[in-house]
C-alpha cells in the first residue's frame, strides 16, 4: 500500500495515515501511533524505531532501516520499499521451504541400525558365492 501511494506521488506521511484508517489490527494501532508520533513532532525515522521497540520483529525492523536511510540518504523511497518487500517474501517462501523439508518423514533408527547390518551379510554372502566359483 506505500509502496503504490508513494509511486502515485503521495507523500509518505499521507500514506501512513491512509494504513492507520483503513488497514486491520495490529497494523492500523502501530501506525496510528506512528502517525500520532509524528504529529507531536517525532521524525518518521524515530516513529518507525519505536514500532521496533514494541513489535520485535524483523520485518518491522528492517521497514525502520529503510525508512531512515531514504530520510538521511534520500533517494528512490519506492524502490527501496519494493526491494524490502522482495526480500520479505523471499524470506517467508524459504522458511515454508525449511519447514516442508524438517516435516518430512524421516527413517526410523531401527532401520538406519539394520541397513549396514543387512548389507554386511550381504556382500559376505555374495564374496562367499563368488570365491567358491571361481576358486
Amino acid at each position: 500500500m506505500i509502496i503504490r501511494g508513494v509511486k502515485a506521488g503521495l507523500p509518505l506521511g499521507d500514506c501512513m495515515r491512509v494504513i492507520a484508517s483503513e488497514s486491520a489490527e495490529p497494523v492500523r494501532t502501530e501506525f496510528r501511533l506512528m502517525v500520532e508520533a509524528t504529529a507531536l513532532g517525532l521524525s518518521l525515522g524515530e516513529a518507525t524505531e519505536r514500532i521496533v521497540e514494541r513489535v520485535p520483529v524483523p520485518e518491522a525492523s528492517f521497514f525502520s532501516i529503510v525508512v531512515n536511510i531514504q530520510q538521511k540518504a534520500g533517494g528512490n523511497f519506492s524502490e527501496a520499499l519494493s526491494n524490502l518487500s522482495r526480500v520479505l517474501r523471499d524470506r517467508k517462501k524459504l522458511k515454508q521451504k525449511v519447514q516442508a523439508v524438517s516435516a518430512r518423514p524421516k527413517r526410523p533408527p531401527r532401520s538406519s541400525a539394520v541397513c549396514p547390518l543387512s548389507s554386511a551379510f550381504w556382500s559376505g554372502l555374495s564374496h562367499r558365492a563368488t570365491s567358491s566359483f571361481y576358486g
